[in-house]
C-alpha cells in the first residue's frame, strides 16, 4: 500500500508546514490520517534587505512554540484533501516591555490530484489559508504568524531510485491585504528502509511581487511587539533553509519523526533555527488492508492487483490460459534397411549392373532373382 502522508504546501513565512513538506506520493481510496507536531523556533538575528545577517541589539529577543494539528482523507486513488490547524505560543521582549500570547493562528484546507504518470509522479496542489490572527500595526499583540489570508497553487514531483526518492515542489502564493507574493520551492532526497527514512533537503520562499505597504511602518511595529524579529510579517521577505528529518514506523499505523532546520540566507527575514518532533496515525476503511512501511508509488514492474475485484470464472479462465500447453509427441519415421548386393560365389563374377544396383525393402523376405531361359541348341544328324 502507498503510505498516506499529510500533504501541505511548502514552507512560507507563516511556517505552517507539516513534516517539512517531506511526503510520499500516491493516495488510496477511503484511507485517512491525523497527526500533530511541535516546533521550537529560536532567532537572535535578522537578514537585512541586502542579505546580511545582523544580531539583535541587547534586550531584544523572540522565540515561539508552534503546534500543528493536521489530517488527510483520500477520496480516491487520485483525489485527496487535507487540513491544518496551527496553535502557536510566542514570547518577545524589547528594552521596555515583554510580550507573550497563545493563539489559534488560522486554518488551512487544500486538495491534491495525482496525474498518475508511470515514470514519475506529478501531484498538483491547491491550498487556501484563512488567518484568525491578523497583522495590525495599530495593535500591541505579538505576532505568531504572518497574519494574512493566502491562496497557494503549485505541484509536487517525485521520482524513485530503488531505496532513494527525489521530491520537488514549486508554487505561487498570493497573499491578500497588499502583502508580497511568494514563490515557494523545495528539493529533497530521501533514503528509505523497511521501517525508517532519512531526508535531507533545501526549501524556502522568494518575493516575486512587491508589498504595497510601507517597510518602515511594518518593521517599526515588529521592533515593538516581536522584539525586533522579522520572522513574521516583514516587508518583501525571502529566505532559504536547510533541513534534515528522520522518521520511524513503530507499528503499521503509527509514525514518529523529528527534524532540524537552519536558515542559510535571506532578505528582510529572521535568521532562524527550529527543532520539531511529531507523530502521525493512520486509519484504514473497514475491510481494507494495512499500509505497508514506506512503500513508494508502484511502478509498472511491481504493480499488483490486490484491490481489484475479479470474477472467479474469469480468473480461472486466465489461469487455464496461462498454463503451459503439452507439446505433441514426435512420431519417428519408418525404419528402412539397405540390402547389400549378393556377393560373388563359386568364382563367378558379378556384372557391373548388379554391383551398381541397390534395393531397399521393408519386407524380411528377399525376392528371388529371375531365372534365365536356356538357349536353344540345334543338332543335325
Amino acid at each position: 500500500m502507498t503510505v498516506l502522508m499529510f500533504l501541505l504546501s511548502l514552507s512560507s513565512a507563516d511556517a505552517s508546514t507539516a513534516q517539512n513538506g517531506v511526503i510520499s506520493s500516491g493516495f488510496r481510496e477511503g484511507y485517512y490520517s491525523v497527526g500533530a507536531e511541535t516546533t521550537y523556533l529560536s532567532t537572535s538575528a535578522n537578514y537585512t534587505s541586502k542579505g546580511t545577517s545582523l544580531d539583535f541589539d541587547d534586550q531584544y529577543g523572540y522565540s515561539a512554540i508552534q503546534t500543528l494539528i493536521y489530517g488527510r482523507y483520500d477520496f480516491s486513488d487520485e483525489l485527496s484533501s487535507f487540513f491544518d490547524l496551527p496553535l502557536n505560543y510566542a514570547m518577545s521582549e524589547n528594552p521596555t516591555d515583554k510580550y507573550s500570547s497563545f493563539k489559534a493562528a488560522g486554518i488551512a484546507v487544500g486538495a491534491n490530484y495525482d496525474l498518475k504518470i508511470s515514470s514519475f509522479a506529478i501531484i498538483p496542489q491547491i491550498k487556501g489559508y484563512f488567518a484568525v490572527e491578523k497583522f495590525d500595526t495599530g495593535s500591541e499583540d505579538i505576532l505568531t504568524s504572518d497574519g494574512v489570508n493566502y491562496i497557494d497553487v503549485g505541484s509536487h514531483i517525485f521520482k524513485n531510485f530503488s531505496s532513494l526518492q527525489f521530491h520537488g515542489y514549486l508554487s505561487y502564493q498570493y497573499r491578500f491585504d497588499g502583502f508580497s507574493g511568494l514563490l515557494n520551492y523545495q528539493s529533497d532526497l530521501g533514503y528509505k528502509t523497511e521501517s525508517t527514512s532519512f531526508t535531507f533537503g533545501v526549501k524556502g520562499f522568494q518575493t516575486i511581487t512587491e508589498d504595497t505597504g510601507n517597510a518602515t511602518t511594518k518593521h517599526g511595529y515588529l521592533a515593538i511587539v516581536n522584539g525586533g524579529s522579522l520572522a513574521y510579517g516583514s516587508f518583501d521577505p525571502s529566505r532559504t533553509d536547510l533541513f534534515a528529518q528522520a522518521k520511524w514506523t513503530l507499528e503499521q499505523s503509527l509514525d514518529v519523526y523529528g527534524s532540524v532546520n537552519k536558515s542559510i540566507r535571506g532578505e528582510n527575514s529572521g535568521d532562524i533555527m527550529t527543532f520539531t518532533v511529531g507523530l502521525e496515525y493512520f486509519f484504514q476503511p473497514s475491510g481494507g488492508s494495512s499500509r505497508e512501511k514506506y512503500e513508494s508509488k508502484p511502478t509498472q514492474d511491481d504493480f499488483s492487483y490486490d484491490d481489484e475485484k475479479i470474477d472467479p470464472k474469469i480468473e480461472e479462465e486466465i489461469k487455464n490460459y496461462n498454463k503451459p500447453k503439452k507439446k505433441p509427441k514426435r512420431v519417428a519415421p519408418p525404419k528402412t534397411r539397405t540390402v547389400s548386393p549378393p556377393s560373388a560365389k563359386n568364382g563367378l563374377e558379378l556384372s557391373k549392373k548388379q554391383l551398381g544396383k541397390k534395393t531397399t525393402s521393408t519386407s524380411p523376405i528377399q525376392a528371388k532373382p529371375k531365372s534365365k531361359k536356356p538357349k536353344r541348341v540345334n543338332i543335325d544328324f
